[in-house]
């Protein structure tokens, strides 16, 4: 089992001094500044998942409330406390991440198991906001994107110059991607969700084994393998999409 590990207490209170800054940095700038580094949200469970595992559960959480706590005054004197509570839906993947290595699990369990919750999180803040302001966020999704696809295109006809049959291939390609985006988007956000949990899983291990490899008890990334059995997942869903009627193509398609 992996163990917080110390040089002393001094090296001990100035590591809970840099995770309480930086995980109050972390939840905090995505949102103060979402539109140069909204991005940096998907990072969120990153420091959780290092900061719980190199502190231990107990410092760890400790340090994260304080975290929470202070972001949530800076949230509410700044008034994007609505922006911050999206971010802190992407905290309990880090917990379930950590919580991977405390039960020695594999990789590819702590990943699964923080997939599932990090997907339970966005639905219940959704549905959330759907009951809250009377609104399918899905469906604004949908129009925001094909909106999006519309205007980029207009945009693109009036200043790119280009040849009449070249135009033509461009709005051509413009209008596939408008029938097969809301067919195929339930996929776009499955994968999302995978990647954001993949991307947390790999960068901490990476900065857990830099600092000990005592931390973690996974191998290194390039010994990580999938279960053998989810090649049937890709075979299946090219029968279905080849050979079977909708909907059940289009759960293929995705």
């Amino acid at each position: 089992m992996a163990a917080p590990f110390f040089q002393g207490r001094k090296t001990a209170r100035e590591e809970q001094l840099a995770g309480l800054a930086i995980l109050t940095a972390f939840l905090l700038l995505p949102s103060l500044l979402a539109e140069k580094i909204g991005w940096l949200a998907c990072l969120i469970p990153l420091p959780v998942f290092y900061y719980y595992v190199s502190l231990g559960r107990q410092r760890g959480a400790i340090a994260l409330r304080n975290a929470v706590l202070l972001a949530s005054g800076c949230a509410v004197l700044f008034g994007i406390l609505p922006m911050l509570i999206f971010s802190l839906t992407l905290v309990p993947l880090g917990i379930v991440l950590s919580c991977g290595i405390f039960k020695e699990k594999s990789p590819v369990a702590a990943g699964f198991n923080g997939f599932l919750v990090l997907t339970l999180t966005w639905l219940l803040y959704w549905t959330g906001l759907a009951l809250l302001y009377g609104t399918n966020p899905y469906g604004s999704l949908l129009a925001q994107l094909d909106r999006g696809l519309s205007s980029g295109f207009l945009l693109y006809e009036k200043s790119a110059g280009l040849k009449p049959e070249i135009l033509e291939s461009v709005r051509q390609a413009v209008e596939i991607l408008r029938v097969y985006i809301p067919k195929i988007l339930p996929a776009l956000l499955v994968s999302a969700l995978l990647g954001t949990t993949w991307l947390n899983l790999v960068l901490g291990t990476l900065l857990l084994q830099t600092k000990d490899r005592r931390l973690t008890p996974w191998p290194d990334y390039s010994e990580w393998k999938l279960p053998e059995p989810l090649v049937w997942l890709v075979i299946l869903s090219g029968v279905c999409l080849l050979l079977l009627p909708r909907p059940l193509s289009i759960l293929g398609l995705n």
